[in-house]
């Protein structure tokens, strides 16, 4: 997770070689200016210049529970990746679904 609001976010697609086709690049900074928004886009750009695609961010609360415990409560921010999205990265690129992974936490 990043430390501070000068940190960047940077999300790569790879095709099944590990070759980085797409990327975006999120200022952290950007995540904060309006708290009350949920939902932010970024385009996905090829060599830096052609965007290809979008790819959403979202924030959101988690609570867990469990009786030996309190309730812990936290804001994370998470990736949501939908096909529906990637997809015109994808054929920009020439590489079918299947070979798409995520890696990471």
């Amino acid at each position: 997770f990043p430390e501070s609001q000068g940190e960047t976010l940077l999300v790569e697609v790879h095709d099944a070689n590990k070759v980085t086709q797409d990327r975006a690049i999120i200022k952290v900074s950007s995540l904060i200016d309006n708290p009350s928004d949920r939902f932010w886009w970024w385009p996905l750009y090829h060599d830096d210049h052609k965007c290809v695609g979008n790819v959403q961010f979202s924030i959101g609360s988690t609570i867990t529970y469990d009786e030996a415990n309190p309730i812990k409560c936290a804001q994370v921010v998470e990736t949501l990746a939908y096909d529906l999205v990637l997809e015109s990265a994808m054929r920009a690129q020439h590489f079918h679904p299947k070979n798409f992974w995520i890696q990471g936490p």
